[in-house]
Parts: C-alpha cells; structure tokens; sequence
C-alpha cells in the first residue's frame, strides 16, 4: 500500500502544502489473535508505502507523544489535513513581556474579557487577561495590560510575515440568558515581537453594528442521552458558541478558531432555549463564522491515592452560523454497549491483556461516518488525578484490536468511544480531513487495567 502525509496551511495569503514526515510508523495486522507488525518499505517526508497483505490493516504512528492509528483497507491513504498559520512561525524561548495600551474600551467590568486574534498566524487567544498580574479599573474605559507572552504558548506576531492582531473586548450580559458576548475590537498592525524582548503597541477600540442571531437549542434532547455516555455521567451544562474558524469551509475544519465572539452556558435540568443574541464580528468575510452547540458529561475517575476529577464525554455539533436555521438537536447519539474482550465495562476491569478486543455497537440515532477510541490514562500527580490523553485510534467498523503497548502496565486506563457524522468524507483513504460541517458523540467506559 501506498500513503500521503501533506499538510495544507492557511493563512491571510492562501494556501501552501507542506510535506511531513510521520513518526515511528508502521502498520499492524491482524493474524489469528494477534497483530503482526510490519515496518515501511520507505518512509520519507509526503509519503510512505508498506509491503502487507490485501485487508484490513492498522497504521500506528506518533505525534506529540499521542499515538495515533486508523483502521483501513484502502491501497491508498491520504493522512494530510489542514491546519491555520505560517510555516515560518516561531515561539518565545525566554520572558517576552508584552504591553497592551488599550483605548475606546465600554466601561469595564471584573467580568469582561479580552480577546487576542491574529488569522495569519492561527493564533486566538479566548482572554489574555488571564496571563496578566494586574487588571483594568473597574469602569475604565482606556488603561495599559501586560504579560508574558512566553505564558500564553502562541507563536509571535511579525509584522514583515503579514501578521495583525485583533483584539475584541467580551462583555458578559444577562438577557436571554447570562452570556458573554463581543462589544467593542481593535485592530493593531505593526507588531514584531522578539523572543527576550518586550514590545508596547496601542490599540484602538471602536464600536461595530451588532449582529442578532437567533438560536432554537432543544436542550432536553441532547441531555437525553446522559445515561449513554456513561451510566454514572453527571450532566454538566450545555454550551453555545460563536467564533470566526479561518480556512473552514464544509468539506473542511482547519482547526484553528478566533478569539470567542459569544459563549453562553445553559445549566443542567434546563428547558429548551430558544432566544436571540447580539455579538460584534471584527473579522473580514474570509473568516467564516461558526456555531458551535456541545452538552458536557462528568464522569467522576480517580487514580490510586487521588482525588477524583471530572472525564467529559459530549455531543457536539458544528456548522457555519450562516446556515443556522430551526431547532438543534442532536444528529448522532452515543456508542452502545462498549466491551473489552466481550466483557462490559462499567467498572474497574483488570488483566485486559496487552492487545484487548474493544467492540461496541452502533448509535440508536444518526448515522455514522467514523469512530474514534481514545484512552486516557490516569495518573496521581500531588494527590490530584491528572488524566493523560495515550493513543486515539480510527476506525469505520464497531471493533478495534488495541495494538500493544498502548496500554502501561498496572496503570488505569479510561475508554471514551466518540461516533463522528463527517458530511459524507470517505474515512478509509482520508481518515484525518474533518467536515467543518460535523457532529459527535462519545461514551465512556473504564477504567481498564492490563
């Protein structure tokens, strides 16, 4: 077989392909009850070819210290995406203060926040004012804030590459319902930050017409399906957001987002909401706008020796804010009847073995374009259960062989089991190109000891 890894970078300026070389790869294939591994032929920088058998197969590779796999027959695949910024982009190695004076603010309030967008670069910065030590005066409406930039792990602006900076002030207001939403942006050109050095710029804030959305969310219906996700999940809230998604179209999420352009949190045991927002959008007609809807599950999972923390699992769904018409509801449910080694898992499994069979079954709605399996590991750091994200594995089918070494022994291990609806996009040859048009769902199962 034969495969493709080239990335598609977006920025202000168009579109570039980038040639990229995966990591550690190699594919597995199932032989009786066990994977047989087979390393590439050739493995260079855009592409890769293996020499295995016709059938169903596992390409395993490593990105970030995640492993990543998806399950194919395809003679060939295309492991490219799209992904939002400039190739040549670089991140402060050492302090580099940088200082906002910022001007045209509405008065301020200890609720507000302050976005920080550059679409050149695929930065967007929901509040940076959480990286500063100071705030602004309450009802100021002009004041300076500074922070690290090095705190915030975005890459830095440079004005020579065509990097601007928007910056949007979110105010939060209580009708239709308590929600936060963009009032006021600025937008700043000149900014060439240096790694160790600190750079001042003025901003400019000024008003916008404001735009009325109206949105028809059937709440209950998402919330219906708390017990899928997991027996024990404890309904979270319900979230609305909006946001600018550079490069989106469709067919394709590049990932990146702007600063937030309005969130609202609907609590658990709600009604359905039906109401009409109003937000700014700074942002040109290149950026599309996006809506996203997601109702937040807990599921309580506690390492040895731990407190416990909350693992979320969600149904979500996204799509172009232009195209938002009648009610909400979910499009795809989560997976049924999760099993490891044809044992349910509700909880604590030990001795799955190295290589454990996972099946489940199909969602009872919506139909289903891929799965993901993630697990996540569980780990006691200072007393408190910090849960580590190892390996998510793609697969069309309703079973997933786990290859080995996935699994650290005698550690926890959660399974989350997420059904994607990807408008359609064939997963056996393009297993990483996401719909910007998508919904998902997820059930949690664990955890799972080898």
């Amino acid at each position: 077989m034969t495969g493709t890894r080239v990335l598609t970078v977006i920025n202000d300026t168009g579109a570039q392909t980038v040639s990229a070389m995966l990591v550690g790869l190699k594919a597995q294939v199932e032989t009786g009850a066990t994977l047989t591994e087979y390393l590439p032929s050739s493995n260079v920088p855009g592409g890769f070819t293996f020499a295995i058998p016709e059938g169903p197969y596992l390409l395993d590779f490593t990105s970030g210290g995640v492993r990543y796999g998806t399950v194919t027959s395809a003679a060939t695949v295309d492991l490219g995406y799209a992904v939002v910024g400039r190739t040549d982009a670089t991140y402060p190695q050492a302090a580099t203060p940088l200082t906002l004076n910022l001007t045209g603010l509405v008065p301020w309030s200890a609720n507000d926040g302050l976005g920080f967008t550059s679409t050149n670069l695929g930065v967007g910065e929901y509040d940076v004012m959480r990286f500063s030590t100071q705030g602004l005066e309450a009802g100021a409406t002009a004041g300076a804030v500074t922070f690290d930039y090095r705190q915030s792990r975005l890459p830095m602006l440079s004005a020579a590459r065509g990097d601007t900076l928007v910056l949007t002030q979110r105010v939060r207001l209580s009708s239709p319902l308590p929600h936060w939403t963009t009032v006021r942006s600025a937008t700043v050109t000149g900014l060439t930050q240096t790694s160790g050095q600190s750079s001042t710029v003025n901003a400019v804030f000024s008003a916008m017409p404001p735009l009325t959305q109206p949105v028809d969310l059937r709440t209950t219906q998402f919330e219906s399906h708390r017990a899928s996700v997991h027996p024990q999940a404890v309904s979270s809230h319900t979230q609305i957001l909006f946001y600018g998604a550079p490069g989106f179209t469709p067919e394709r999420s590049a990932g990146a987002t702007t600063a937030i352009l309005l969130y609202a949190a609907l609590p658990a045991g709600g009604t359905d909401f039906s109401g009409s927002f109003t937000f700014v959008n700074p942002f040109s007609v290149s950026t599309p706008l996006v809506v996203s809807v997601a109702s937040l599950f807990s599921v309580a999972v506690q390492a040895p020796g731990a407190a416990a923390a909350p693992l979320y699992g969600v149904l979500e769904q996204t799509l172009p804010l232009a195209s938002l018409s009648g009610p909400l509801t979910p499009l795809v449910g989560p997976p049924r009847m999760i099993q490891v080694n044809g044992v349910p898992v509700t909880t604590l499994t030990s001795g799955v073995g190295q290589s454990p069979v996972i099946t489940w079954a199909a969602p009872a709605i919506g139909a289903v374009d891929y799965y993901l399996v993630t697990f996540s590991r569980l780990v006691n750091q200072a007393g408190e259960t910090q849960i580590v994200t190892v390996a998510t594995f793609g697969t069309k089918a309703t079973r997933l062989v786990v290859p080995p070494n996935t699994l650290q022994a005698g550690q926890l291990h959660m399974i989350t089991v997420s059904a994607f609806v990807n408008r359609g996009i064939d997963f056996d040859t393009r297993p990483f190109q996401t719909a910007g048009i998508s919904s998902r769902a997820d059930a949690v199962a664990g955890p799972i000891v080898r």
